[in-house]
């Protein structure tokens, strides 16, 4: 099992995501911490609704379109 960790994007941070995914696969191919551990983001994906949409495919890295939900008010 692969460890698995959570972004929570809120207003207007989630026009930011494409730079988020940007700076986390970079910081996986360079090395993060003492040792310099590497890792690949195998898949990202939107849990806003019902279904897991995927957004960025790792095996490929293939960044899908991301269909934004912005709110009535302004965070």
């Amino acid at each position: 099992m692969y460890p698995e960790d959570n972004l929570v994007l809120i207003g207007k941070a989630i026009e930011f995501l494409p730079y988020f995914i940007f700076a986390f696969a970079e910081m996986g191919r360079h090395g993060i911490g003492v040792d310099r551990g590497r890792y690949k983001i195998d898949s990202i994906t939107d849990q806003f609704g019902e279904n897991d949409n995927l957004i960025f495919d790792g095996k490929d890295e293939i960044r899908r379109q991301i269909q934004i939900i912005c709110p009535v008010w302004d965070i």
